[in-house]
């Protein structure tokens, strides 16, 4: 056997059976000795790798590592400071986000567009995640402007034509009103044909501040509109056009970064649990991903929760963590929002599962559902 090991000068080669059997007791090794937890059990490990139960965090470092790890999740936009973000960062305000997102660390955006830029913008689907990582998640969308009203065409062609620009800019060039300019540019966030600077202008959109503009000019100790502290407004480019199709190396480079991400969101990762996710390739393409990320250690895997079947891989730091949920705690009653990546009854809990939708609510108490809050009626059809 040792003689199926050679080297050459800045290389080493191997016989090809030796390297199959040596990768497969790599995996087979770390794979031994870990016994699957019951689908309760992963539900409270998830709740506590969300920052749901226990950990919650603090700070702009606090809410940059939720983003990080709720990057490519579509929610809807005033959804992001009712029900997410103050369930996982303590004291949360909204100067946090909005200041992670003017620094350029974050942008945010419509991820799938698909039909329906008369969507409100406070339903509208929007996902926040570190600016040099929307092409990993930004789907192909619409080049054309048909389905858009007048104004709202009017400005996408000017922001095309001369870049960002702030909000006054776009009152001024455009020659629509105040109010004409912020409901085109709703129109636009929904069709996810816009971003801004900061999140700000979107909060703005969705709550609508009761002032004029005259009377903000006019009195200068009015404080600023929120729409005002947005920034700079742009247009986004569409993922694909012009572009050559991406080589094999680049597609499977971009497939290494989502199960990367996925890991990071879930701990655990298997076909069931990415149900709800919008916009991923198919399973089958994932895995070979996964399997390389094994072999060299970067995750693990096995059936690691029970009831469930096909291949399961997760992150080194859960595995352990796994086993400190194993078995029910003295933990409180904990509420979801049906709108979180966390709502995962009906696929991994009982019960039937719950629309995503603003205001939709699911109470766990040991992490199991115990009752649910939907269209503001309750119901406890779990007991």
């Amino acid at each position: 056997m040792a003689a199926s090991i050679w080297t050459c000068p800045g290389k080493q080669w191997c016989e090809r059976r030796l390297l199959a059997r040596i990768n497969r007791y790599t995996v087979e090794g770390p794979r031994k000795g870990i016994a699957p937890v019951s689908p309760a059990a992963y539900m409270r490990f998830l709740l506590y790798w969300q920052g749901l139960v226990g950990n919650r965090v603090e700070g702009l470092e606090g809410t940059s590592a939720v983003l990080d790890r709720l990057a490519g999740s579509s929610i809807p936009a005033a959804g992001w400071e009712a029900e997410i973000l103050p369930a996982r960062v303590a004291a949360y305000t909204s100067d946090l986000l909005d200041g992670l997102t003017v620094s350029g660390r974050y942008t945010w955006l419509r991820l799938h567009p698909g039909e329906g830029s008369k969507t409100p913008v406070r339903t509208t689907p929007i996902a926040i995640l570190r600016r040099e990582t929307a092409a990993l998640w930004q789907a192909d969308g619409p080049t054309e402007t048909t389905g858009l009203s007048p104004h709202a065409t009017r400005l996408l062609g000017l922001l095309q034509a001369r870049g960002a620009r702030f909000f006054a800019d776009l009152v001024g060039d455009s020659g629509l009103l105040h109010t004409e300019v912020a409901t085109a540019l709703g129109e636009l966030v929904a069709a996810g044909r816009v971003t801004a600077d900061g999140f700000a202008g979107l909060h703005a959109l969705i709550a609508p501040v009761a002032s004029s503009v005259t009377t903000r000019r006019r009195r200068s100790s009015v404080p600023l509109d929120p729409i005002d502290r947005a920034g700079r407004w742009d247009a986004l480019s569409i993922p694909g056009t012009g572009v050559p199709p991406e080589l094999p190396a680049a597609q499977s480079a971009r497939l290494e970064e989502l199960t990367h991400q996925l890991i990071q969101r879930y701990g655990l990762v298997m076909r069931r649990v990415l149900e709800r996710e919008r916009g991923l390739p198919p399973w089958r393409d994932l895995l070979p991903s996964y399997w390389r990320l094994e072999v060299r250690g970067e995750v693990r895997g096995r059936r690691f929760v029970t009831s469930f079947s096909g291949e399961q891989f997760a992150h080194p730091e859960a595995v352990a963590a796994l086993r400190r949920h194993r078995e029910p705690g003295p933990e409180s009653p904990v509420v979801v929002s049906a709108t979180d990546p966390v709502n995962l009854t009906g696929i991994l809990t009982p019960g039937e599962r719950i629309s995503a939708t603003l205001g939709n609510r699911v109470l766990y108490r040991q992490s199991i559902p115990v009752a649910t809050r939907i269209n503001g009626e309750i119901r406890n059809d779990y007991q």
